[in-house]
């Protein structure tokens, strides 16, 4: 799964007008394989440990993303205004969310289960 996201998210990130352009599509395959040669070592040993060299990484990415929203909100928030939207908090009916809580569930429990950290 972790993989699949990295293909989706890379994605996204390649067809960035900043970077590449929106016009360049990027397939996921390439971008999850590319991943392989970085994430393998680091899940190869039995020992998590291994993780702490890049722990940097993800602790960085979702400082960028939390930075980023906080960039963008104000804007978008105006520009919604502007066009009469309102910010809708919660869309959808009870069975969608219970699904998505159940998601939330298994990623925690799948936590807990990788990285045990109250038995360290």
């Amino acid at each position: 799964i972790y993989m699949m996201l990295i293909g989706d998210f890379l994605g996204g990130i390649a067809q960035h007008p900043a970077l590449f352009g929106s016009e360049v599509t990027v397939p996921r395959a390439p971008l999850i394989i590319g991943t392989l040669p970085l994430l393998l070592p680091l899940s190869l040993p039995r020992d998590v440990s291994a993780l702490r060299h890049v722990c940097v990484l993800s602790t960085g990415a979702i400082m960028f993303m939390a930075v980023a929203v906080l960039v963008k909100t104000p804007a978008l928030t105006m520009a919604n205004a502007e066009l009469g939207k309102q910010i809708v908090w919660i869309d959808g009916d009870a069975w969608t969310t219970l699904k998505s809580f159940s998601i939330a569930v298994f990623a925690f429990a799948a936590h807990t289960n990788a990285v045990p950290v109250a038995t360290a």
